[in-house]
């Protein structure tokens, strides 16, 4: 039975973020990784030459994103990600000045401690405020307006411009992963948590480690794809389950005739009550459009087959451009997170009337059970530096714990 101070059960950005405090650190480790590859919700493939993001692809937070340094350390092109928008009528849409539109009503609900739906407080006079909306819940959050917390949308951590990674940001992560032990294709399927340190079962083996930074998703949490013995406490259940997945899709559509489109433009086309397409038409001058659409909305629409959901973009696209689609789009490439076994949903919120989080949520368990990653990053969930900087804290907070 093969022992460590510290297993790490992941390897996406909360598990590359543990790793690199704990190596410089006097402490075996370990990092675990069900699936066949590192980068977690992160991942990037290449496509006719062009790098595709199938999962997150924006450095949030701006030049405060602490993977920057890391992208600058391998080279990698960095950007502004354009945001000039339009809506359906080639009318000019302001994110920031459509999206104030409800601030007040927003704010009102969080000094008035009323963690309620954001469905109820959406000023939905404006002509544009269906879209905001739609950005503001369903793709920021992944959740529909009345599932998503007032509290948790307004404390978000939205300083800062959004970068974007030429070479993808899922590369970014899964090269730092080089330098650091690590076992892939290794589903971990029990944590015994029961004696004074922890036993580990894997597809393979069982590994004892003095603690455990497990840092996989909410969604894997729920399903309880991994059993724990003793059940965890009470306490810490309720913290999870105060916590939903949210759900977006991100559709890649190759472009055979790029130029038809201009680019680093947004455009979004409305798709049945009060849902949209946002499409950002060819982000950094790539080859491709990108479709996001989140919520139940987008959960619905990624059940579909993959030429089904090309098709249908294609054609609101092109429809509402009032272009002809014949040879245009070459393949169509996204990533179903809902129904991905090692995700089961794009990235987490709390549920109206759960926040602020919990202190429960990342409070160890007997101090050998430690959880990391975006859904306890605060402020910072749902994003990569968040999950990264969740890491980095709980393993700096286990290596205090083992080394006095």
């Amino acid at each position: 039975m093969t022992q460590y101070d510290v297993v790490i059960i992941g390897a996406g950005a909360a598990g590359l973020g543990a790793a690199y405090i704990l190596r410089t650190k006097a402490l075996k480790y370990l990092v675990l990784e069900a699936s066949h590859r590192a980068g977690g919700r992160a991942h990037t493939i290449v496509h006719n030459n062009s790098t595709i993001d199938l999962g997150a692809g924006w450095l949030h937070h701006g030049h405060k994103n602490s993977l920057l340094p890391l992208a600058k350390a391998q080279n990698a092109t960095v950007s502004t990600v354009g945001m000039e928008s339009f809506d359906s009528m080639h009318t000019a849409f302001d994110f920031e000045s459509t999206c104030a539109l409800f601030d007040t009503s927003l704010e009102d609900a969080v000094h008035a401690d009323r963690d309620e739906p954001a469905s109820q407080f959406l000023n939905m006079d404006h002509p544009q405020a269906a879209a905001a909306a739609y950005w503001m819940c369903n793709i920021d959050m992944g959740t529909d307006p009345q599932n998503t917390s007032v509290m948790a949308w307004m404390h978000m951590a939205g300083d800062g411009e959004n970068l974007f990674a030429e070479h993808g940001y899922g590369a970014i992560i899964e090269q730092g992963f080089q330098h650091v032990p690590l076992q892939l294709n290794t589903p971990v399927t029990a944590i015994d948590y029961a004696q004074d340190h922890t036993i580990i079962h894997t597809n393979t083996e069982t590994i004892t480690a003095k603690t455990c930074i497990c840092t996989v998703s909410m969604g894997v949490l729920h399903a309880g794809a991994i059993a724990f013995q003793p059940d965890l406490p009470a306490w810490k259940r309720r913290a999870f389950k105060d916590v939903q997945m949210g759900h977006l899709l991100k559709v890649h559509l190759e472009l055979k005739k790029p130029d038809v489109f201009s680019e680093d433009t947004w455009l979004y086309v409305p798709h049945q009550e009060d849902n949209f397409f946002f499409f950002h038409l060819r982000p950094a001058g790539m080859p491709y459009v990108v479709a996001y659409l989140g919520g139940t909305h987008g959960k619905d629409i990624g059940s579909k087959e993959t030429s089904e959901v090309g098709s249908l973009l294609q054609n609101a696209l092109c429809q509402h451009l009032q272009i002809d689609p014949t040879d245009v789009f070459g393949k169509t490439v996204f990533t179903d997170w809902a129904a991905n076994p090692f995700t089961l949903g794009a990235y987490a919120s709390h549920r109206p009337g759960e926040f602020p989080l919990n202190d429960n949520l990342i409070r160890p368990v007997d101090n050998k059970l430690f959880f990391a990653g975006e859904a306890f990053a605060g402020a910072y969930g749902q994003t990569v530096d968040g999950a990264f900087n969740s890491g980095q804290h709980t393993a700096a907070e286990v290596a205090r714990l083992l080394l006095g």
